[in-house]
């Protein structure tokens, strides 16, 4: 299980060896045209850190889980050497309030976090 230690501990770093409790978000990707083949992927990803006083830190931004899914559509698409080459053209984003948006998953595990492609995705 070499492979998935190696992008834990990526996605896990700075978490594991500090005070407080990982507040962790499921995010998916909603993409169409030419990098259709990543729609429906999830990850997740510790955004955050509760600490003693029972304070939110949001630690990453969207930027940084950007950089994050791209980190692991990488890895997972070594074998598939066309996936490999769309990871370049993969544009996302994230439309709406961070932190908000954290804090509503955080608390209901239902509300869904999309990283878009597109224009019309909303949180």
């Amino acid at each position: 299980m070499a492979y998935n230690e190696t992008i834990n501990s990526i996605i896990y770093n700075g978490y594991a060896d500090t005070e407080g409790t990982n507040v962790e978000v499921t995010v998916k990707l909603s993409t169409g045209s030419d990098v259709e083949c990543f729609w429906g992927v999830e990850l997740k990803l510790p955004v955050g850190k509760i600490n003693d006083s029972g304070e939110l830190m949001i630690t990453r931004t969207p930027e940084n889980v950007i950089e994050l899914i791209k980190i692991y559509l990488t890895k997972i698409s070594k074998p598939f050497p066309l996936l490999l080459e769309k990871i370049k053209y993969l544009n996302l984003h994230f439309d709406g309030n961070w932190e908000e948006t954290v804090i509503n998953q955080h608390i209901n595990p239902e509300n869904e976090i999309y990283f878009c492609d597109h224009k019309h995705c909303h949180k």
